[in-house]
């Protein structure tokens, strides 16, 4: 257990580039070859997306306080902001993994972006098992774009970085609408429109930002200048689910963490996430957790 309330922040402009391990890396991409023995063995905030396949053996891992396994064949997604910590691997663990901004993603997905959100935050897909053909294909990718990407000296440097990036972006957003619930479903999140796409992704993004989440669905909309109705319909449009419900999974979430990876108090924990008072978040926790505070963190059931 994190016996800190502080938990570092890693970026793309913390990455040494000096390091064995990492093949390259500028302001919005870093590609790495492996993991370090102690990379991940304390938690640490992603403060961009993190994709990491995995060539060979086992890893055991937790993100934002869910655990999960990736072997040999499978794609690990974490996204900005969100904790991560190695529980164990294999000693022939054998690993790729490519950092990227937000803002560059962004950029690079404009259109399908929408597809890319509904996997990540919507499904919330963390491990994608790669079908046989594309394991051979993302791992090609990997291997070509530390060299593509690490090439300065070409008078078209930066096109080519934007073009193999979003090719592979492209070829995760196939395999991701292939494997979670099909192309007519991503077809059919289109006529929605751009505009309620655009306000639920940064919806989503606002979510992800905030620390102290529990706010109502009025402030989240006056952040994104629309009124706590048209989110609402937005949200359920999109998703099928209501803003409110969106605010309690996120700040349910970061509860999950906080009483089982760090020592932080409990109320210490409500003060962080925005309750009024140790009162009501124990109540909270037993709506959303089944279980008050302190039972939740020693792990009865």
């Amino acid at each position: 257990m994190e016996t800190t309330t502080d938990i570092p922040r890693i970026g793309l402009g913390d990455v040494e580039t000096g390091n064995p391990m990492v093949a390259y890396s500028d302001d919005d991409v870093a590609f790495f070859t492996t993991l370090g023995d102690t990379s991940f063995v304390y938690p640490k905030q992603m403060d961009c997306y993190s994709l990491v396949f995995c060539a060979k053996g086992d890893l055991q891992f937790t993100l934002g306080g869910e655990r999960f396994r990736a072997h040999s064949g499978q794609l690990v997604i974490c996204p900005p902001r969100t904790i991560v910590q190695q529980e164990s691997k294999s000693s022939d663990l054998q690993c790729r993994g490519i950092l990227i901004s937000d803002r560059l993603l962004r950029s690079l997905m404009f259109r399908q972006l929408d597809y890319w959100n509904r996997a990540v935050f919507i499904r919330r897909t963390r491990v994608l098992t790669l079908p046989p053909a594309s394991r051979n294909a993302i791992s090609g990718f990997y291997s070509l774009g530390q060299y593509v990407i690490s090439e300065r000296r070409g008078l078209f440097h930066r096109e080519i970085r934007t073009s193999y990036l979003r090719i592979m972006l492209l070829e995760l957003c196939t395999i991701l609408t292939q494997q979670e619930g099909g192309e007519e479903e991503a077809e059919a999140g289109t006529f929605v429109g751009q505009g309620g796409a655009r306000i639920f992704n940064n919806f989503l993004q606002l979510l992800s930002d905030t620390e102290r989440k529990r706010r109502g669905v009025a402030d989240y909309a006056s952040a994104l200048s629309v009124t706590a109705k048209y989110l609402s319909a937005v949200c359920r449009q999109q998703s099928g689910r209501t803003a409110l419900q969106w605010i309690q999974e996120y700040i349910t979430e970061d509860i999950r963490y906080l009483l089982r990876s760090t020592d932080m108090p409990i109320k210490e924990i409500a003060d962080r996430l925005g309750f009024p008072n140790i009162s009501f978040f124990g109540r909270y926790c037993r709506r959303q957790l089944g279980q008050s505070p302190r039972s939740y963190r020693m792990g009865e059931q």
